[in-house]
């Protein structure tokens, strides 16, 4: 994983392939990269050869399953395509089987959103469709990435979307070829990262709310003692009733 910071210049908006009024598509990845504000990339390199990747912690973007329920695979450039950055790159499928397994859908971790997604097409022979898609499973954009067959070797293809509205789901699909497809350096837009790093887990809510019950417990509880007792710490018999008002339902009051 690594993270790039770029900023837009007018030479990167002749990068731009043709958009809608809903978001901007590219297909160069510079032009993306500094039109998003800075990137967040998974190169894949840090997996070895067929490891499940049914996540990216980095990006906090899980993947849902394939169609044989299995995540998509880590792949090796050297049994088929190009890799864009290193050797690892990330199929859908699982062992070399075919048929292919499906698109790969990947949905942002809950509470979380992003505006930026792109990757590169580096299967050799493959095309594949691009698709961001809002909370209210609205198509914000799709796009295709031509295949990338080259003159005398395949050459990947990169395409990007930035979206004008927040997207939580992103879905790969293929278009043409066997339906199996690799893909590498999947990146999000870094202020999407930044916003979900900073959103506390589930459970360190659940502790901090646990944490302010007791605390607001124990202040209570020794406000109602204070209440009750005389100058000398005894507690006067008027004092008991105004006590034993706050505590009779706990019975520790009697009488």
């Amino acid at each position: 994983m690594r993270g790039i910071s770029k900023f837009l210049s007018v030479p990167s908006l002749l990068c731009l392939a043709p958009f809608s009024a809903h978001a901007l598509v590219f297909t160069a990845e510079a032009a993306f990269q500094a039109a998003a504000g800075g990137v967040v990339v998974e190169d894949f390199e840090s997996y070895n050869l067929f490891d499940p990747v049914a996540a990216l912690p980095d990006l906090h973007l899980p993947f849902s399953p394939l169609s044989n329920s299995s995540p998509p695979t880590a792949y090796d450039q050297s049994r088929g395509g190009v890799a864009h950055s290193g050797n690892r790159t990330l199929a859908n499928n699982d062992k070399l089987n075919l048929p292919a397994l499906g698109p790969m859908e990947i949905v942002a971790d809950p509470g979380t959103v992003f505006k930026a997604f792109g990757y590169w097409n580096v299967g050799g022979d493959d095309t594949t469709s691009l698709t961001l898609l809002d909370a209210n499973d609205d198509v914000i954009e799709s796009a295709i990435v031509a295949d990338t067959n080259g003159p005398n070797i395949y050459q990947p293809s990169f395409i990007g979307i930035i979206g004008a509205t927040d997207a939580v789901r992103a879905v790969i699909a293929p278009v043409l070829g066997n339906g199996w497809f690799t893909i590498d350096d999947i990146q999000v837009d870094s202020a999407s990262v930044e916003a979900a790093t900073s959103i506390p887990a589930p459970g360190s809510l659940a502790i901090l709310a646990g944490a302010f019950y007791w605390f607001r417990r124990r202040r209570d509880g020794e406000s109602i003692q204070l209440l009750g007792r005389g100058r000398h710490g005894r507690r006067s018999r008027a004092s008991r009733r105004t006590w034993c008002h706050h505590r009779q339902r706990s019975g520790q009051c009697r009488g």
